[in-house]
């Protein structure tokens, strides 16, 4: 059934919310897609939104699994007014759901990213946001 959109408000410049996300990061002209990396979203001085995820080294039994590039943070810009779609969900990564968000950005096919969070309340407050700040475009934004 479809859910109602979150009331709420915009976030405040600087202020952050931690989640995981899913997506094609980039960072100096490179870019890589990851899979429930943990990270944080975050609000620019002029709206921008930053979504951002630490890639630690990955090690199984000494032997290294990650290679050294892929180290550090990688990132997503968007502006909420970009977003044609938001699409409430789950996402099942491991042993259990968790609340999640799918963003589907106007210029493209397939979703921007795909963020998941440790709770509804959060997933909510961040819905809410891009909502405020003009995902849709004024317009109702899909949700199921």
């Amino acid at each position: 059934a479809p859910q109602p959109a979150p009331a709420g408000a915009a976030f405040a410049p600087f202020e952050k919310v931690a989640l995981r996300a899913s997506g094609v990061f980039q960072v100096g002209g490179q870019s890589c897609y990851y899979v429930e990396a943990a990270g944080l979203l975050e609000v620019t001085e002029l709206g921008e939104r930053v979504l951002m995820v630490r890639v630690e080294p990955l090690s199984f039994l000494g032997v290294l699994g990650s290679r050294e590039e892929e180290w550090g943070w990688w990132y997503i810009f968007f502006r909420p007014e970009e977003l044609k779609a938001l699409t409430f969900g789950q996402i099942y990564f491991g042993w259990r759901a968790r609340p999640a968000l799918c963003l589907s950005r106007r210029d493209q096919d397939g979703p921007l990213a795909d963020l998941s969070f440790d709770d509804l309340r959060t997933r909510d407050r961040v819905a809410a946001d891009l909502q405020v700040a003009g995902a849709g475009s004024g317009r109702e934004v899909p949700s199921s």
